[in-house]
């Protein structure tokens, strides 16, 4: 079994191909050996084709557009699930940074909704919008991560929220219509470094989705999660450039709109080797 999880050319500033969407900042994220990490960070990989580039030695910038990815919950009875995403979505991002300290750095969504509308038989499209903050910043010893995010219609940029039919539900008001979930969340993180190849990091996190009650739908608004917490500590030797071993303890707790609450203690191992 074999998944890839990047595959894209670059040239210029310019990358075409299936990676991480314009919209995630990965330097904002801090080393775990947890490969889905807090359920507030970057979402999914994606279809894109991006432009970033440096304007200064302070000031980069970028702006793409991704194939459309989105995940509803139709109402009960309707025929179709999911109408086909004609309109790309639009990441674009400003960031600011102190040479090799730190930066921080702006992003924002916007994204067209397309749905089927059983009841009068015809395609409807809503605006799906996103304002994410990120940053990190280096000092002696320590690099401390930082990043929130909140919008409406991008559930699924939320890494616990992908592929959930959360970025739109039904309306209760207007049979056969959808409305937009809202969602937030954050995250912040201290890595220390004992020696240059031996460090530790101590991650928070938590997110929250906003849904209205409604009746009849395939999934039922209590099943949809409500709010959840993550937290994080680890050991890391880099014993090699190739070679890396860790240990690592994860808690997180989950609960649903029904009140219903999961949740989980986890310690992991890690031998790595890359090449």
């Amino acid at each position: 079994f074999v998944k890839c999880d990047h595959a894209y050319i670059r040239f210029m500033g310019v990358t075409m191909g299936y990676t991480s969407s314009v919209y995630d900042d990965k330097s904002a994220d801090a080393y775990l050996i947890d490969g889905n990490g807090p359920g507030a960070s970057g979402g999914h990989s994606n279809m894109t084709f991006n432009w970033q580039r440096n304007l200064s030695n302070k000031i980069r910038v970028g702006a793409g557009i991704e194939l459309p990815k989105a995940s509803y919950t139709q109402w009960a009875g309707s025929r179709e699930k999911e109408a086909t995403q004609r309109v790309p979505s639009i990441p674009l991002y400003v960031q600011y940074a102190w040479g090799d300290i730190g930066h921080v750095r702006l992003s924002s969504m916007l994204r067209t909704l397309t749905y089927r509308d059983y009841v009068d038989n015809r395609n409807r499209s809503m605006l799906g919008y996103g304002l994410k903050l990120t940053a990190n910043y280096k000092l002696g010893n320590a690099v401390g991560y930082f990043m929130t995010q909140g919008g409406s219609g991008i559930a699924n940029y939320f890494k616990d929220n992908d592929g959930f039919n959360l970025d739109l539900v039904p309306d209760e008001n207007n049979l056969g219509q959808l409305k937009r979930t809202s969602s937030v969340g954050g995250l912040c993180a201290l890595q220390y470094y004992y020696t240059p190849n031996l460090f530790s990091t101590a991650m928070y996190g938590y997110m929250r989705n906003y849904v209205d009650k409604y009746e009849n739908g395939l999934i039922e608004s209590g099943q949809h999660m409500k709010y959840e917490h993550y937290a994080a500590v680890n050991f890391i030797w880099r014993a090699s450039s190739f070679f890396d071993v860790g240990i690592e303890y994860n808690y997180g707790i989950k609960r649903s709109f029904a009140n219903e609450s999961i949740h989980n203690n986890r310690i992991t191992a890690m031998f790595k080797v890359g090449f």
